[in-house]
């Protein structure tokens, strides 16, 4: 039935496919439906039930801008004050306030994102543009060469492991992200 857990896995899974196919009503609605059920069968706080969350906000991120109403900070939001932990959520949340154009929500997000993982390089890069941008340059400028620190180690032999949204543990970063290509 539709609460068995890997009907739940099979939901995320379809989800996915259609998101990475840029079907997004319908991965929205795949997403939707499985929220649903993860809230009344395993509760607001589970994993995979913040999760589904972070998945519903990274669809309407790869929405064109004005085809939606929902808007993804929320979705984010609602993971983070839920409990999620895992600073790809925060990364997220972050990039999808820098969307809207709050910067001093981004800093906020970012800065926990690089706080939950160091050696994020991603979210110390979008931090750096974010803090240039507000007008404190130096800070900025650090959490940049840290990107580039890190960009050095990985063309030294290090193992760049691009997580992409699954239903298999963690890893559920977006990663279709401007500053990405």
């Amino acid at each position: 039935g539709e609460e068995h857990p890997d009907t739940l896995k099979s939901m995320m899974a379809l989800g996915t496919v259609f998101l990475d196919q840029a079907r997004y009503p319908e991965a929205e609605e795949v997403w939707r439906k499985t929220l649903e059920v993860q809230r009344r069968v395993l509760g607001e706080e589970h994993p995979e039930t913040l999760k589904s969350m972070n998945n519903l906000g990274v669809v309407q991120l790869r929405r064109p801008p004005g085809s939606t109403e929902s808007r993804a900070v929320s979705f984010f939001k609602d993971a983070a004050a839920l409990g999620g932990s895992d600073s790809d959520l925060y990364f997220n949340l972050g990039y999808a306030y820098w969307l809207d154009r709050d910067a001093p929500n981004a800093i906020q997000a970012l800065r926990e994102a690089v706080r939950r993982n160091p050696a994020d390089d991603a979210a110390h890069y979008v931090l750096g543009v974010a803090l240039q941008t507000s007008g404190n340059a130096a800070e900025g400028a650090r959490d940049e060469r840290a990107q580039l620190d890190g960009m050095r180690r990985l063309a030294l032999g290090a193992q760049l492991q691009v997580q992409h949204l699954n239903t298999e543990g963690e890893g559920h970063r977006e990663v279709d992200v401007a500053l990405r290509d």
